[in-house]
C-alpha cells in the first residue's frame, strides 16, 4: 500500500470536530501489515459496528440516538477507506496485466 493510499484512507478515518482531530484507526500503524490483512481488519471492524448499530436500533432506545449517529458516521468512513484501498489494489492489478 502506497503512502498516498494510506493518506487518502486516513483522511476518511479521521474525524474533525470542535477543532480537534480524532482517528478512528491509525493507518500508519496498519501500514506495516500486508494490505490483505488491513482490508480484513477494517472489514471486521465495519461488520462489528454494523452489529452494534442493529442492536441499538432494535432496542428503540431514544437516548441512543447520538451513539447511533456516531456509529453510522464510523461505518461510512470505514467503507470509504476500504473503497480507497480496494480501488488501489484493482488499479495495480490491471496495470500489471497490461
Amino acid at each position: 500500500m502506497t503512502e498516498d493510499v494510506m493518506k487518502k484512507a486516513q483522511d476518511h478515518l479521521t474525524i474533525t470536530s470542535d477543532n480537534q482531530r480524532k482517528k478512528i484507526i491509525d493507518m500508519e500503524r496498519l501500514g506495516q501489515f500486508p494490505v490483505i490483512f488491513v482490508i480484513a481488519f477494517l472489514k471486521e471492524l465495519l461488520d462489528c459496528k454494523k452489529r452494534i448499530l442493529r442492536e441499538l436500533m432494535a432496542s428503540r432506545n431514544k437516548s441512543a440516538i447520538e451513539e447511533i449517529d456516531k456509529i453510522i458516521n464510523s461505518c461510512f468512513r470505514l467503507q470509504m477507506a476500504l473503497d480507497v484501498i480496494r480501488n488501489d489494489m484493482e488499479e495495480r492489478f490491471y496495470e500489471r496485466t497490461e
